[in-house]
């Protein structure tokens, strides 16, 4: 490391550094490409547990005429967005549960939220606040132990 004056630094004492640094591609190449993908790996089968969760929940409270809406309560596979972030959906509902003159609402937003005549009858969304800090907490775990050095 060579220090140097800088121009009109006479009367402060101020220096500037230039630092060379060695290996810098090896590193980069570890934090773009194997860390990111270790984390991608530990977080999606965190989400995956959480997600079980609460579909295991939701389908536990979800009110039952036949049972179909219920066996409907899913999760999706660890996905990726637009933005790069990782996710997993957890969905109910699909053809089996298309209610309707035309087959155009969903029998799972109707009873979730209510409808006109037809009172809520939340499944989901307790589903959810049941598990909340749970999950947080082993996303938390999961994202430590992906970063952790070894």
């Amino acid at each position: 490391m060579r220090w140097k004056r800088c121009a009109g630094s006479e009367s402060t004492n101020l220096a500037k550094a230039k630092l060379t640094v060695e290996g810098i591609e090896a590193l980069q190449k570890r934090l773009s490409e194997t860390l990111p993908s270790a984390i991608r790996e530990e977080m999606g089968e965190a989400m995956i547990r959480a997600a079980r969760r609460v579909v295991r929940d939701a389908s536990a409270v979800v009110p039952r005429d036949s049972g179909t809406l219920a066996s409907t309560i899913r999760h999706t596979e660890p996905r990726i967005d637009k933005k790069g972030a990782l996710y997993v959906a957890i969905v109910a509902g699909g053809t089996k549960t298309e209610v309707g003159a035309e087959n155009n609402y969903q029998l799972a937003r109707i009873i979730e939220f209510g409808a006109q005549g037809r009172d809520p009858e939340p499944f989901f969304l307790p589903a959810w606040r049941r598990n909340k800090r749970g999950i947080r907490s082993a996303l938390s775990r999961a994202l430590n132990k992906a970063t952790k050095v070894k």
